[in-house]
Formats: structure tokens, sequence, C-alpha cells
């Protein structure tokens, strides 16, 4: 489960990184409010991407397995934050398709990590 916090927290660092990132493209050149919502969702999928190698690289076995779960994780603590602190629509089919996502890109993060670390 290590491997999986580790991933969680590469994860976020990540998004935190890519989101100050796309403000200052949003500051300085005129997009429209749907691309950048847009741009957002990618960036935080590749947020994923990059703590599911972390988790997998970490784990060195069952990369698959510690990145769908840090995926997953990833996508339902980043959920339950945005709702917390912005007005977003709550819903629990979008959480569980956007977690479902999550856990697949995890899959294939953690597939790639764990044949990097090695």
């Amino acid at each position: 489960m290590n491997a999986v916090l580790y991933g969680i927290c590469a994860g976020l660092i990540t998004a935190i990184f890519l989101a100050i990132l796309l403000g200052l493209v949003i500051f300085f050149v005129d997009i429209n409010h749907t691309l950048a919502d847009s741009l957002y969702i990618v960036l935080n999928y590749i947020s994923v991407g990059i703590g599911a190698i972390v988790a997998g690289g970490k784990a060195g076995t069952k990369g698959w397995l510690f990145g769908g779960i840090s995926g997953f994780a990833y996508i339902i603590i980043a959920y339950a934050g945005a709702t917390l602190l912005f007005s977003i629509p709550s819903g629990v089919s979008i959480l569980l398709v956007r977690a479902g996502m999550g856990g697949i890109v995890g899959i294939i993060g953690g597939i790639f990590g764990v044949n990097l670390s090695s």
C-alpha cells in the first residue's frame, strides 16, 4: 500500500504543477472556458498516469494492481476535494465514470511503471 500512497502523492503534485501551468497559459492566451475545462480534465488524467507510473515502479511487481488502485483513489480524493471546495455537480454516476477511467489510466500507467523500474 505504500506504493499506492506514493502514486497518489505524485499524482497530486503533478496535478498542482499542471494546474498552475494551465492557469498561466489561460492568463496569457485567450482560451475559451470550454476548452480550458477540457484541458484541465486531460491534465488531470495525465497526473493520474504519472502517479500510476510512480506507484507501479515503487511496487516492482503487480504494477497494474497498484497503478489501478492509485488511479481510482486519486480520482475519488480529487473529486471529493473539488466537491467540498467548489460548487460542482456531485452526482454518483459522474464520480463512478471518472473513477473508472482513472482506474483504467492507472492500470496502464502501473504497467509502464513496473517495466520502467526493471
